[in-house]
């Protein structure tokens, strides 16, 4: 008990906040300093020194803000002892890492003296990873002084030091960058002239960091910046442009100079890196170029525009590289370009997209530099600034479509500005004929009609009268009739000439009064189809017919491109499939009423491809891409399917491309149970079925063909007619017995045909269905497996290899409780397909293993000398079985003696270490799994090639986080030999590492509740490596274990 005065006193240092009572009768200081300030002055009086007094204690994170009190006391108590114990600190190394990293990152916070520089000197050569961590977190102006004076001086005249101490020392410099502007610019710049003479530094990350600090720090009006950008623009090899874009458009917003840096930004020397887009303009036989090496991001939104619209200099030079002048011959004049769009200057403005319908376009550089000119352009024009007085005209001149479109465009802008620029070009007799700018010059017309003088709007209405005056009265009078016709209509009716009102009256019964649309190109995109579903489904049959004769014949007017027109017919035929997919029995009936017309093929394949996919969306195992909505009601799939057989037996053209009829019976094939529906899609199928392989339709053949032979297979398989219709047989058998319905001998026959088929992707259609039949129709399928497996006639002694791929369904469904059936099957597997099947072969005698019909033995036996897919195939089960209680035993033992395995390939191990990551698997993996997976990496690292494939072990990892709540000490055992792989290996095994720290903080509570030294000390030596690794949690980690 304490007595009446020293009750007083714990009442006074309670109310004081000097002491606590949480729990009465329990005292404790109220702030932790106090307790820490008490300990060192302890330690003191008893003569200890900073090493003595932490030895004396146990390295946990706990006594580290004692240890930063006695390091302060020293600095500013006993100075002269003070240099001299943190020396002795920082020399002892057994002690814990982490200690001697907080005194030397401790130093960081004093205020630093000429006489701490020896100190600083021997801790930079002597221990250069403590030396960074102070560097990092020095901040003060004191600091800035004392290494520029003294660090960089020595860094530079020692090579040993310089390659890493004077980039670090760069880097940390930006710490001063917004209080000291002027001389840390200076000081990178004398660092970038520094490392320029030194080649075995690398200024790609100097130059990528500064240009980030002087984003962070905007400091653009400093002395300085200039000639560091441009030193940075001069760098040989290629800057980080994405970072110096930025840095040069923040500049030169900031002070409105250093648009040359910009346009040498834009036209980087000709050894670089960058996109190059060349403009060439053709004069006589020279040909001249600008090279722009340019990507859009590569500069702020908007700040490209922005410039060309105030510099006239940039302008200038933007123009004069984009848009080179050509002169004409001596004594000659040049025409009017008008083949510029597909192949000119400007290629790529904005004329291609909006002549472009439903197309996606490519955007890039190139595009972007003629989007900014345009804009820049009309601005200009909207201004009507002294630029845009001087340079019109000579624009204006320019005899290239694609110049004289960026002009009208401008001029559109400002039409009442501009009234001697449009009326130069509306009176030009040459452009007006140009039909690839008749929207545009039309679209000007109407803008800028109002504000030309009366004799410029007679002149252009008389040219256009006159244009095709002498063209003669052939079968083209009505096409040179519509392009005046529309010319004319731009003009607004008010001031229309006389002849011109009566020449549009005389022609719009024809043509119809509306403006013209703009002309729309191909392009070198797909075209989007003419029509849509949604006006295809609302025409009458007339109106298809009409719709279905116009494209038919638009090419024999002489209008347009033949080609386009082409195009345009062939995405109808899209439309016309799609529309039979989503309202099937509207677009039947529609062919019904038109079969007197003599309806194209074309028309006919797509009609019947899609009611047959609209079947096989309801009715089979196809799932439509993107979101499919059939009309209601639906309609009734027998009916629907007697519909499309009919339409089969009523045109028999559709029956000449064979893909037709193979969709046809392949939907019908899910549906029919009539037994005249039955009988005559059994006769279509074995019309197919007859039919040889056309030499025009493409198969693989060769094994030695570049890329994978079985996934081409299985490509011809869904998309050579042939294979569909063996496909659409078995599948037929499988929908006939599913329904209770007797196979017809013939359909029994037919499957039969298709599996002995000379072609192994037709063998291949049979299979992939097969596994269903020999369950329900043993009696059909297992002979037709049989036959499928037969050697080929050339090959007597073996069935093709890839076949066995696609028998592994057949081999999963049946090795439970068929095994006396399948082993043949996999013995033949071994022998004939091992390298090629492997896979199969390893997943299916490892689930035999686990259903008990064969032993481990037989297992680890058959690995040896297997190939990678064995081994890839039994690991796979394992794994995926591990999570069942019946199987758990033997696949953790399984998975062991796969790793324990020395021939194990990288890939079948890597794959384990994946399904670390896997909720299925991950909470049934042992510690001795993931040891044995961190052993058989360091053993497979010391012998691997280039070549070989690395095992990540990050997944284990991620189970350790999860593991380390459940066994904190097994965990603890998995982590030691991780951070061992760590600090050891020069690759990154274990990308996610940060995450070690939990684990980690889970056994340092183990063993401070267990109060276990030996333990404590265990999880000590770990952190310390992951703090010399550089882990960053680990700092947060010891802040938050600093105190209870």
């Amino acid at each position: 008990m304490l007595n009446s005065d020293a009750d007083c006193l714990v009442q006074r240092l309670i109310s004081q906040q000097v002491l606590s009572e949480p729990v009465f009768g329990v005292l404790s200081f109220s702030h932790q300093t106090l307790l820490d300030c008490l300990a060192v002055h302890g330690a003191l009086a008893r003569g200890e020194a900073l090493l003595d007094f932490i030895h004396s204690k146990r390295p946990v994170p706990f006594i580290r803000p004692t240890v930063r009190v006695f390091f302060f006391y020293l600095r500013a108590h006993e100075p002269s002892r003070f240099r001299q114990q943190v020396r002795a600190v920082l020399n002892e190394e057994i002690l814990a890492y982490h200690l001697r990293r907080l005194v030397a990152e401790s130093f960081a916070e004093i205020t630093p003296s000429e006489d701490d520089w020896p100190l600083l000197r021997w801790l930079l050569r002597t221990y250069p990873d403590l030396f960074s961590q102070m560097l990092g977190r020095t901040r003060s102006e004191t600091w800035l002084q004392m290494l520029t004076s003294h660090l960089l001086p020595l860094v530079r005249l020692e090579p040993d030091l310089k390659e890493q101490w004077l980039f670090s020392f760069a880097m940390h410099l930006r710490t001063w960058a917004t209080s000291h502007a002027e001389e840390v610019v200076a000081l990178w710049r004398e660092v970038l002239d520094e490392f320029a003479r030194d080649a075995r530094v690398s200024r790609a990350q100097f130059t990528w960091n500064v240009l980030i600090s002087l984003e962070q720090a905007s400091i653009w009006q400093t002395e300085g910046i200039r000639g560091l950008l441009e030193a940075f623009l001069n760098e040989p090899g290629e800057p980080d442009r994405h970072y110096l874009g930025r840095a040069l458009s923040s500049f030169i917003r900031s002070t409105g100079e250093g648009d040359d840096l910009l346009w040498r930004f834009l036209n980087p020397p000709a050894n670089s890196a960058s996109l190059e887009l060349d403009y060439d303009s053709i004069s006589g036989d020279e040909i001249t170029s600008a090279s722009f090496r340019f990507k859009r991001g590569e500069l702020p939104d908007g700040f490209l525009k922005e410039r060309l619209a105030s510099s006239d200099w940039l302008l200038d030079h933007f123009i004069n590289a984009i848009l080179p002048a050509t002169e004409a011959p001596e004594g000659g004049t040049l025409p009017l370009n008008t083949d510029w769009l597909p192949a000119g200057h400007l290629r790529s403005t904005s004329y291609r997209r909006r002549r472009s319908r439903g197309v996606v376009m490519p955007y890039e550089g190139e595009h972007f530099l003629q989007d900014v000119l345009e804009e820049a352009l009309k601005i200009r024009a909207k201004r009507n600034d002294v630029w845009w007085h001087e340079h019109e005209p000579q624009l204006r001149h320019r005899r290239d479509l694609g110049v004289r479109y960026l002009l009208i465009q401008a001029y559109r802008a400002n039409p009442e500005a501009n009234g001697v620029g449009v009326a130069a070009h509306l009176c030009e007799r040459e452009l007006l004929r140009a039909r690839d700018l008749d929207y545009e010059v039309g679209e000007l017309t109407r803008d800028a009609y109002p504000y030309l003088p009366e004799d410029a709007q007679q002149r252009h209405q008389t040219l256009v009268l006159e244009l095709y005056a002498d063209a003669a009265n052939d079968e083209s009078t009505v096409f040179r009739a519509r392009e005046t016709y529309e010319r004319l209509l731009w003009v607004p009716r008010w001031l229309r000439l006389p002849d011109v009102q009566e020449f549009l009256d005389a022609w719009e019964p024809r043509f119809g009064p509306a403006r013209p649309e703009p002309r729309l190109h191909m392009w070198d995109a797909n075209r989007a189809p003419p029509v849509s579903v949604e006006q295809l489904l609302a025409l009458s049959s007339a109106g298809v017919r009409r719709l279905i004769e116009y494209f038919r014949d638009l090419a024999r007017t002489g209008e347009g491109d033949r080609s386009e027109y082409r195009e345009d017919r062939w995405a109808l035929r899209g439309i016309f499939r799609s529309t039979a997919t989503i309202a099937p029995v509207h677009v039947l009936n529609l062919i019904d009423q038109l079969k007197d017309e003599g309806i194209e093929d074309d028309y006919l394949d797509a009609v019947a491809s899609g009611v047959s996919s609209h079947l096989l969306y309801r009715f089979g195992n196809i799932q439509p891409a993107g979101g499919w909505t059939p009309e209601e009601p639906l309609p009734e799939g027998e009916a629907l399917a007697t519909q499309l057989l009919d339409l089969l037996d009523h045109h028999a053209s559709i029956w000449s491309s064979r893909n037709s009829a193979s969709e046809i019976a392949a939907a019908c094939a899910h549906v029919v149970l009539d037994p005249n529906a039955i009988s005559r899609l059994t006769d279509i199928l074995y019309i197919l079925c007859q039919q040889r392989q056309t030499p025009d339709v493409a198969v693989t053949t060769d094994d030695t063909e570049k890329g994978d032979r079985g996934e081409r297979l299985s490509h011809d398989a869904l998309n050579n007619p042939r294979g569909v219709a063996a496909n659409a047989s078995v599948g037929f058998c499988n929908h006939l017995t599913d329904r209770g319905k007797q196979t017809p001998e013939r359909v029994k026959d037919i499957i039969w045909a298709f599996a002995a088929d000379a072609e192994a992707f037709v063998r291949v259609a049979v299979l992939e269905n097969l596994a269903y039949t020999i369950s329900a129709c043993p009696e059909i399928g297992w002979p037709a497996l049989e036959i499928a497996l037969r050697p080929d006639a050339e090959t007597p002694k073996a069935t093709p290899p890839h076949l066995w791929r696609y028998i592994e369904n057949i081999l999963y469904y049946n090795y439970y409780h068929r095994y006396e059936r399948i082993a043949p099957l996999l013995e033949r597997l071994r022998t004939e397909a091992f390298e090629v099947a492997g896979e199969t072969y390893g997943r299916i005698s490892t689930l035999s293993w686990l259903a008990g019909h064969t032993t481990a033995q037989d297992i680890f036996m058959g690995l040896s000398n297997a190939p990678l897919g064995v081994w890839k195939g039994t690991a796979q089960v394992l794994c995926a079985n591990i999570g069942i209680a019946a199987h758990r035993t033997e696949c953790r033992l399984g998975i062991l003696r796969l790793l324990e395995q020395r021939d194990l390939p990288a890939e079948a191990a890597d794959h384990i270490a994946h399904q670390f990551h896997s909720e299925k698997s991950n909470p049934y993996f042992t510690a001795e799994i993931a040891l044995a997976l961190i052993n058989y990496r360091q053993l497979h690292e010391k012998k691997e090639t280039a070549g070989d494939r690395a095992i990540h072990l990050s997944g284990v990892v991620d189970w350790l986080v999860i593991e380390a709540s459940r066994d904190p000490l097994s965990s603890l055992r998995i982590v030691e030999r991780l951070v061992d792989i760590l600090a050891t290996e020069a690759r990154m095994a274990v990308y996610n590492a940060n995450e070690l720290v939990v684990p980690l903080s889970a056994a340092l509570r183990e063993a401070d509740e267990l109060n276990d030294q030996e333990l404590l000390l265990r999880v000590l030596s770990v952190q310390d490596k992951l703090l010399r690794l550089g882990i960053s949690e680990m700092d947060d980690l010891l802040n938050e274990a600093a105190r209870p």
